[in-house]
This record gives structure tokens, sequence and C-alpha cells, in this order.
């Protein structure tokens, strides 16, 4: 069984939605209109005055809620993978965290309604942020061009 298998089981499939390829395209440039993108594919955290760094899974929903945020349904993205993002919900993701990070290098917690976005970088750091202008994602859009995108 692959990494990606072994979290598609973890998280549950009948709890998933996998992604199409141009989906998954989709939402990473979604990503990089919510938020400023290094070139090498990780956040710029330093643009983003709303953000904490995750020491636990469980600090992220007591976070999300001092800020009034209820929304729980995500998008999953790995970056340098050739895995298609999946849709499920934010507990589904905490509660297989292992299985899910383990899938590619760089993982991607993306709210759907572009609230927020939990970023789990290959070196260990966990952070998650409020983009500065919340943009909600309607299928089939087109993301804004940034040329960072292209490293993700």
């Amino acid at each position: 069984m692959t990494l990606f298998e072994e979290c598609v089981y973890a998280i549950g499939h009948e709890n998933l939605r996998m992604l199409t390829s141009r989906e998954t395209e989709t939402y990473f440039d979604y990503l990089c209109t919510l938020f400023p993108i290094l070139p090498w594919g990780r956040i710029d955290w330093e643009k983003v005055s709303e953000k904490k760094h995750i020491k636990h899974a469980s600090e992220v929903v007591d976070w999300l809620r001092q800020r009034g945020i209820d929304h729980y349904d995500v998008i999953v993205l790995w970056n340098y993978s050739d895995n298609p993002g999946i849709q499920t919900t934010l507990e589904r993701v905490l509660h297989a965290i292992d299985d899910v990070v383990a899938v590619g290098s760089d993982t991607f917690i993306l709210c759907q309604h572009g609230e927020y976005a939990i970023e789990c970088f290959h070196d260990g750091v966990v952070t998650i942020g409020v983009p500065k202008k919340k943009r909600h994602f309607h299928a089939g859009e087109e993301g804004e061009s940034n040329d960072h995108c292209q490293q993700l």
C-alpha cells in the first residue's frame, strides 16, 4: 500500500472525495491568491499577520474558534507530489494527521471557504494562518496569476 493509500484508509474512503488533476491545480492556484508564496513553495508567514505555530493538533480547532471560524470542510494538497488533492473535514485530517503528512514533503490543509490554511512543512514546522483578503472559491474559477504558484 502506498502512503497515499494509507492516508485514504486512515481518513476513511467514505469520508473524502479525491480531486481531479484540474481541481487539484485550481486549489493550488486558490491557495496562492490567499497567501504569499516563497520561491521554494512555502507560505511566506512573515507577511501573514494572523498566524500561529502549532505544536499539537488539538490547538488548531481552539485557535479557529477564538477567531469565530467554524468552517471545517478542507482541501488537502501535497507539494512536490503526483497525488491528487482530497476534500474532507478538518476533524478527519487531524485524526489521521501522521498519515496525511507522510504522503508528501509539504502538506497544505486549506479551508474550502478560504478562511485559513495550515502548512505542515517538511522541516517539521506547522503553521496556521488567516489570509489578509478572504476570497471565496467558486468551482471552475481560475486563480490569479502568481509566479510562485509554479513552485507548488
